[in-house]
């Protein structure tokens, strides 16, 4: 075993004697490895085996009423007390001064534990394993212990256990006090143009009907999710009965394709990739876009990649239903004919023109805005409050272009369990406690389209 140098390098805990024994560690490098010396008081710790070959050495530890626990690698020391551990770095652990901070994202390494040795005798980085509150606070000075005010809390820290059973409860009459929301704003903007019939109703009612099929696609995502309605089967026979199959959507691929999403957000094998990528854009190409949204072009595109089966309506992503087209086309002419014949009955028949004029033109323009501000244009893609983007929506916004809250979609990628109706709070919660400040959250659609179209004109 290597002889200590003269200038050992101790940490020696404060705190209250009388609640925790007194321990004192000596980190030293010698010239072919490090040693580590412990004594404590009354608690008995004793090495119990030690071995070290070239730069590595594994030392067992005893404790009395303690588990057994080791440390293995040249410069990294850990005790462990029942099921709490320290970690104490020696001299080199990841490249850093005494009293420095970490180059690295690794976890901080208190101040007086780490060093840096001649560059001859780097060594491997070695992980660092966070201690237990209680303990970590006895072991180290009062100082270090303390956590860096600055730093953002994580969002599960800052939504405990408890917090997060409440906001994934499921509760039934929300849901379908959502379904009935969006079926009645449709009927009122029928009701509207009957009663008044003039171009600007009809705009009105057409912009208004769009959002909310819209709405009655992201009641279809909940179920897709399985936090529509308690009831598994009742989920999905809901999910598409009332709310897919009117807008020509289907639960069951689309569940298969979202949750692939979720899985791979921001990764070549994410599906919705193709739809933000190319973005931002110029102004002109933009309003191109806009143009053939709402003239029907795209709604009669999507149409035909949805008879093919390609539920991505992109084309050549080949993403394919088991029956291709079919049992959505089913569902569609079953629950279009339905809503017809409730025209029909109330001897306003034409009126079902709105729906079908709503879904090539408005319908689609709002499902594009929702692709462009919940993916694109975002800062950092592998961080996962900055690759997902909550537009903060005001009442008309909510109206026509973010039903049933689909503009939290960063808290619905966080917890994406949380049922739509819960998303608001859960909002709130992660700004009360700091866990959006510097997210990627904007204040309104117009925001997000002036993003969308900041690419410079050639």
């Amino acid at each position: 075993m290597s002889r200590p140098s003269s200038s050992p390098i101790a940490a020696t805990a404060g705190g209250s004697k009388a609640a925790f024994p007194t321990l004192t560690a000596a980190i030293a490098a010698g010239p072919s490895g490090a040693t580590i010396s412990v004594s404590t008081t009354p608690m008995s710790i004793q090495p119990t085996s030690a071995t070290i070959t070239g730069s590595a050495r594994r030392t067992t530890w005893r404790s009395s009423g303690a588990r057994r626990d080791s440390i293995g690698a040249r410069g990294g020391g850990r005790v462990a007390h029942g099921r709490r551990t320290l970690t104490a770095v020696a001299p080199g652990v990841n490249g850093v001064r005494a009293g420095s901070r970490p180059r690295t994202c690794a976890p901080r390494v208190p101040n007086g534990l780490a060093g840096s040795p001649p560059a001859s005798r780097r060594v491997p980085r070695v992980g660092v394993e966070k201690a237990a509150a209680p303990l970590h606070s006895r072991l180290v000075p009062e100082a270090e212990a303390t956590t860096d005010a600055s730093r953002r809390p994580t969002w599960q820290e800052a939504l405990p256990p408890d917090e997060r059973r409440r906001l994934l409860a499921l509760h039934d009459w929300r849901s379908w006090q959502s379904i009935a929301t969006n079926w009645g704003l449709v009927f009122a903007s029928f009701a509207l143009v009957a009663a008044w019939p003039n171009p600007l109703t009809v705009v009105l009612a057409v912009f208004v009907i769009g959002g909310r099929q819209l709405g009655l696609a992201i009641l279809m995502h909940d179920a897709a999710h399985r936090v529509l309605l308690k009831d598994r089967r009742w989920n999905d026979w809901v999910g598409n009965w009332l709310c897919a199959y009117p807008v020509y959507s289907d639960v069951h691929p689309y569940r298969n394709y979202h949750l692939k999403h979720h899985a791979k957000t921001w990764t070549p094998d994410d599906p919705d990739l193709p739809l933000v990528t190319p973005f931002p854009i110029t102004r002109q190409s933009l309003r191109r876009k806009i143009w053939r949204d709402l003239t029907g072009q795209t709604g009669w595109k999507r149409l035909k990649y949805t008879l093919k089966g390609d539920i991505a309506f992109t084309p050549g992503f080949g993403i394919k239903s088991d029956t291709p087209g079919f049992r959505t086309f089913r569902g569609m002419v079953v629950t279009n004919l339905a809503l017809f014949g409730v025209l029909a009955a109330a001897g306003r028949p034409l009126l079902y023109l709105l729906w079908v004029v709503a879904w090539f033109t408005s319908h689609m323009f709002v499902t594009r805005l929702r692709s462009i501000a919940e993916h694109s244009m975002v800062s950092d893609v592998t961080d996962e409050l900055k690759n997902t983007r909550t537009t903060l929506a005001r009442w008309w916004e909510r109206l026509f272009l973010a039903p049933n809250y689909v503009n939290y979609h960063l808290e619905h990628h966080l917890m994406m369990t949380v049922p739509h109706y819960h998303l608001p709070r859960m909002h709130r919660l992660l700004r009360a406690r700091g866990v959006l400040d510097g997210a990627c959250v904007v204040k309104g659609y117009p925001a997000v389209l002036r993003l969308a179209a900041s690419r410079p004109a050639a």
